[in-house]
């Protein structure tokens, strides 16, 4: 049985997630190398820290938050989200979509005193690396023009979590929102989370190698488009 639940994230959780996503995606080398040579692991987990609670807040029409947590310490294991395409967002009146995932409304005077935090916290990764993400751009731009996909956007363990199921739950329960909603889903994707969307079900539809050795990097910029196509009814 696993030791964690799938919830949705709340504001008083924001530090917590934001600690759990630095200190995941301090350990993929790709993400890393976006940062100064100088910049450590606590500095930048604590600036994320300090914009996080306006990132749960932003577009919270479209965005979707979930959490794993510990249920007997209350703990963040792992965090993931989603973007709903805007054709499943209806109009003035219609019900919410996926409300369970949705982060609750804050008062007009948190939301502004976040948006102060998020505005006077520096954000800085390097601005010399746009040409890798320019070729990544075009491709998952056209596979998302394709038709309406539900956009999983980030997923994150920290890595005293890993190998306890956790990435795989948590995109296995929006895989299940997915399907009541009737809409495919699209990643971008590096290689070492492939192995949890094929799992999940998801099939890779292109990828994209490029060398980033002048970057300072391991000569693989490996990228990976993958989609999940909702089952038909029989």
């Amino acid at each position: 049985m696993a030791n964690f639940t799938i919830e949705r994230c709340t504001i008083d959780y924001s530090e917590a997630i934001s600690r759990n996503n630095g200190r995941a995606f301090w350990e993929q080398p790709m993400w890393r190398m976006n940062w100064p040579a100088d910049m450590t692991r606590d500095y930048l987990v604590g600036v994320m820290q300090k914009r996080g609670f306006m990132r749960l807040m932003q577009e919270r029409e479209s965005y979707r938050h979930q959490m794993a947590v510990d249920p007997a310490t209350g703990a963040v294991l792992g965090y993931i989200r989603w973007q709903l395409p805007e054709s499943a967002l209806g109009g003035a009146g219609a019900d919410v979509p996926w409300p369970e995932a949705q982060v609750p409304d804050v008062s007009p005077e948190d939301l502004e005193k976040f948006r102060a935090l998020r505005d006077t916290t520096p954000w800085k990764p390097r601005t010399d690396m746009d040409e890798l993400d320019d070729v990544n751009d075009v491709i998952m731009k056209r596979i998302l023009a394709e038709k309406p996909y539900i956009k999983l956007d980030y997923l994150a363990v920290a890595p005293e979590n890993w190998g306890k199921g956790i990435a795989s739950a948590l995109v296995k329960s929006g895989v299940e929102a997915a399907e009541k909603l009737g809409l495919p889903i699209f990643v971008f994707a590096f290689k070492e989370a492939t192995g949890v969307y094929r799992r999940q079900g998801f099939v890779e539809r292109e990828r994209s190698i490029q060398d980033d050795t002048k970057f300072g990097g391991n000569g693989q910029y490996n990228v990976y488009f993958m989609v999940y196509e909702v089952p038909r009814p029989a």
